[in-house]
């Protein structure tokens, strides 16, 4: 299930008597060299003990970005040596950072550009007394998860956290066993890590070390502490992807003992029974950051990116969405970068005489992904299909995008919800077995066509071609659907936008959003309507009582006085079957008004609402017009 995508560059550190040195293998050299390069540089340790100290108060106590930044540059300077540094800054590499100074926060130097952990592709490489138990795979049907979340039981966020990333991991073909509050147990976890089952394993809640002895563990319901240190000897542990995203526990520890150098921390343990990769926090972090990252990391994991690509990623996404919050900062990888998941995804049977090496590996990899997308619905359509090419080759829409002026995650995202709300509409019987739909079968066999004509594989050009060109692919009729749903969703956020102007968070109407003439109409209307929902006929009341009124002058020009609009209305105050409405003395809630009127309202553009004939459905209502009728 997991495989290395690329080499990583080794780049080993080590301290001794106040220096730093550094080597580092070229990894995209083939040639073993007899001489291994070093890199020195003078280093305090107690200099830098001092800033990482500074780091973590500034994080825990009054995170401010800038000193954040500072210290992380000063940090650099102390301990990168200028000719090493040159050889960071020419390109993005991935890195396998060996060492036995864990203390370090190496993801976070700054060289002046940016992070280390966001310009390359970084894993740590833990030194120890032990080592990680071998490679031992195992031979499954599906992909599987362990989740274990809030098992302390009060942690309501932790397992909102885990809900949505339960559903996430199915919807990427992932079995999920899950275990919460009092599910859990020691022997349960035991019984569950110790199965060689899972291929990740994700905990959310609580960490500490048990009062007793003192080793890290996961708190469990009724104050029950699971120690970490059990999972080491475990020899069914497996060679899982692990995810630990706890609060209260730190990452890695480290001291001597016996003249050893001893790690010990959250995520030792799972190291050394023979995790593949795993990532853990190095401080306490929010909730929903700490939900937002992992999402990330996930997310980027199934798309076929290697972990260290998938942390670059999450945490230039989480820096730039919440840059006020360090939770981006918190997370490391322990394991080699360029690890990579692979799911393998059936392919439906092909059309005529094509097999898999008529296709270049691209086109493959759009049919994958397409077969992916059509899990759910049975039927691989060419929504899927062309799904899975923007995904894939983005910069080959950029024509497309620029006409429509929409960026290419703003049509991707609109497409993805166009297609999730289809399937979710289905209430027919899903195919047993996956298949391509017509229309993709003449697409697929049309672009065999197209290669063979030139002696070549199928590859994108063929498939863009053939998509275009075949009516029945509805290509174009696609790209409207998104066009207007798009459209649409930009107006809608305007009118919503439009009624924030006008209403606060509680719904009731800001004075400042409204003319004195509209506000003194509404309060009236709301009189007549006792606080419920008012029509259009109370508006007209409010209009025509409100001295100076333009419809009162107006009504009064054709011969009807203000006395005979009230008799013949009868003062109406209250809609049939009316609901009562939230509502204070002078106060107008959103609720309380018409549809009609709250469309008006939607559509304004000006963020002062002047005249009340602006928010009235019609010239007059049915009351009026028949009393105007008999007057004349």
């Amino acid at each position: 299930m997991f495989e290395l995508k690329n080499e990583s560059c080794i780049l080993e550190a080590s301290f001794s008597q106040g220096i730093f040195s550094y080597s580092m293998s070229d990894c995209e050299s083939n040639i073993l060299q007899a001489v291994k390069k070093e890199y020195y540089i003078k280093v305090s340790m107690k200099n830098i003990s001092s800033l990482i100290d500074k780091l973590y108060e500034i994080i825990e106590n009054d995170y401010n970005q800038s000193s954040f930044k500072n210290i992380c540059k000063l940090l650099y300077q102390q301990l990168i040596p200028k000719e090493l540094s040159e050889i960071l800054c020419k390109k993005q590499r991935y890195i396998n950072i060996v060492t036995k100074n864990q203390e370090i926060p190496w993801e976070l130097l700054h060289d002046g550009d940016n992070f280390l952990g966001i310009k390359h592709l970084l894993g740590r490489i833990i030194v120890g007394c032990e080592g990680s138990r071998p490679s031992n795979p195992r031979n499954r049907t599906a992909p599987s998860c362990l989740l274990i979340s809030n098992p302390s039981g009060d942690l309501p966020k932790a397992e909102e956290e885990s809900r949505v990333l339960m559903a996430f991991l199915r919807d990427n073909g992932i079995k999920c066993n899950y275990l919460s509050h009092y599910q859990v147990s020691v022997s349960d976890i035991l019984m569950e890590l110790n199965s060689s089952k899972y291929d990740f394993i994700h905990y959310n809640g609580h960490i500490a070390k048990d009062p007793e002895t003192r080793e890290y563990s996961f708190i469990l319901a009724d104050n029950e502490y699971f120690s970490l240190n059990s999972v080491s000897v475990l020899e069914g542990f497996g060679n899982p992807f692990v995810f630990v995203n706890g609060c209260g526990g730190k990452v890695n520890a480290f001291h001597t003992y016996g003249g050893q150098y001893v790690n010990e921390g959250v995520v030792i343990p799972f190291i050394y029974a023979g995790a593949r990769a795993v990532i853990g926090s190095s401080w306490k972090v929010s909730d929903e950051g700490a939900r937002v990252f992992a999402e990330k990391v996930y997310q980027y994991i199934f798309s076929g990116d290697m972990a260290g690509e998938a942390m670059a990623k999450a945490r230039a996404e989480v820096f730039r969405e919440n840059p006020d919050d360090p939770t981006w900062a918190s997370f490391i990888l322990y394991g080699n970068p360029c690890l990579c998941f692979v799911n393998s995804v059936e392919i439906p049977e092909l059309p005529g005489k094509l097999a898999r090496a008529d296709f270049d590996d691209k086109v493959w990899s759009i049919l994958e992904l397409s077969s992916k997308y059509a899990k759910q619905q049975g039927t691989v359509s060419t929504t899927h299909l062309f799904l899975a090419m923007l995904e894939t080759m983005p910069d080959d829409f950029a024509e497309m995008y620029g006409k429509l002026e929409i960026t290419p995650d703003e049509f991707i995202d609109a497409l993805r919800k166009i297609v999730e709300t289809y399937e979710s509409q289905q209430t027919g019987i899903k195919e047993e077995k996956l298949r391509f739909s017509a229309n993709v079968k003449k697409i697929l066999v049309n672009s065999g066509v197209l290669a063979s004509d030139n002696k070549e594989k199928i590859d994108v050009r063929h498939l863009m071609n053939v998509l275009v060109e075949t009516k029945e692919a509805g290509f174009y009729k696609i790209t409207n659907l998104v066009y207007n749903h798009i459209r649409d969703k930009k107006e809608k956020y305007a009118q919503e936008a439009a009624l924030r102007n006008l209403f606060d968070d509680g719904g009731y109407i800001r004075d400042e959003g409204f003319g004195s003439d509209m506000l003194a109409t509404l309060r009236a209307a709301l009189e007549y309507a006792q606080d419920q929902v008012i029509t259009t006929t109370h508006l007209f009341i409010g209009m025509t009582m409100k001295s100076g009124s333009w419809l009162l002058k107006m009504l009064n020009d054709m011969g009807v006085s203000k006395e005979q609009i009230g008799e013949w209305l009868g003062f109406v105050s209250i809609t049939p079957g009316g609901e009562e409405k939230p509502a204070g003395i002078g106060k107008i809630h959103i609720s309380q008004l018409p549809t009609t009127a709250l469309l008006k309202l939607k559509t304004c553009r000006s963020k002062t609402m002047q005249s009340p004939a602006l928010i009235l459905s019609s010239p007059m209502p049915p009351e009026v017009s028949s009393l105007i009728s008999a007057q004349a």
